[in-house]
């Protein structure tokens, strides 16, 4: 068996290739073999209506099912390029799919809960991109935090501290997500919360006070009508614990509610 030395290094293994006009990396472990293909025309696995998970103007996003099973294996996003503007940002710095791949690696590496990335695809034109794709594992049997909540009255106690805990796990990995929205956490099988759709991830030396503020008022406003507003004083009592930072307990707690005040008065 590979020592844990070894799993990480392997992990970290990143190919790099050019495949049907795009600059691919790749984890070629994750990668199987008969999805290997996709490299040359990714295109022709988002085309199929029955694999077609979402289209917009922004994303087309298709599941991919392996010989061997009836359950998806893989997701492939296709980050599409819709106000200019998106493109002209991204002539400077990595596109949205190579910041994504990025940073799952990183978060994977660092213990916090996400689908693991296996490939990001470019196209660029002197610069201008073109196209660009990410590849990531599929989570089976999943439900989004926003799907649970339709379903149920309000956010159960263990819920409020699974989500206590990724949060925590987040921030002291020194990451933020911008797009803490309901249907960016994703709860699996087990029912274990993880982060998805990781474009707006951030990275930072230390997540300071303001940062997470920011953060858990985007999480609570998704929950207020389903009962995380009342289980706020637990919910950051465990998010303080599981960070060492029983003092930041009232600050926090009051930085929230004051942004949470005009939400509260609807």
């Amino acid at each position: 068996m590979p020592t844990h030395a070894d799993a990480q290094e392997r992990d970290r293994a990143i190919t790099h290739t050019m495949a049907g006009g795009l600059r691919w990396r790749v984890r070629l472990h994750l990668l199987p073999r008969e999805f290997r293909v996709l490299l040359e025309d990714p295109d022709a696995f988002l085309t199929d209506p029955a694999r077609r998970l979402a289209h917009s103007e922004l994303i087309t996003m298709s599941s991919l099912t392996g010989s061997r099973g009836s359950e998806p294996e893989l997701i492939l996003r296709r980050l599409n390029y819709g106000p200019w503007r998106h493109r002209l940002r991204d002539i400077i710095r990595p596109t949205r799919a190579e910041r994504a791949f990025k940073h799952g690696v990183a978060m994977e590496l660092a213990g916090v809960p996400t689908p693991r990335v296996v490939a990001v695809g470019v196209d660029r034109r002197w610069r201008w991109p073109v196209r660009a794709y990410l590849l990531m594992e599929y989570v089976a049997h999943s439900r989004t935090l926003g799907q649970l909540l339709a379903q149920q009255d309000r956010v159960t106690p263990k819920q409020t501290r699974q989500l206590a805990d990724i949060m925590a796990r987040l921030h002291q990995a020194g990451f933020t997500h911008r797009d803490l929205k309901a249907s960016n956490l994703l709860f699996n099988a087990q029912g274990e919360p993880c982060f998805i759709d990781l474009d707006g991830v951030r990275r930072h030396r230390a997540v300071t006070r303001a940062r997470a503020i920011k953060d858990l008022t985007r999480l609570a406003r998704e929950c207020l009508a389903k009962g995380l507003a009342g289980a706020a004083p637990w919910f950051l009592k465990h998010y303080c614990s599981q960070r060492g930072l029983r003092n930041e307990l009232r600050p926090l707690h009051m930085g929230v509610l004051g942004q949470l005040a005009p939400f509260l008065r609807e």
